[in-house]
């Protein structure tokens, strides 16, 4: 699920706050990727 790799990213590289943002960006067009695979549920 996305949104716990999301966790797992930003506990792993432990950064500030601050750059979360880049980090969500980059997950944003990943899970879009994902999604545009195809739906797994």
């Amino acid at each position: 699920m996305p949104g716990t790799i999301m966790v797992s990213v930003l506990e792993f590289m432990d950064l500030p706050f601050s750059s979360s943002t880049s980090i969500r960006a980059s997950l944003g067009k990943i899970e879009y990727q994902i999604s545009d695979k195809g739906n797994f549920s």
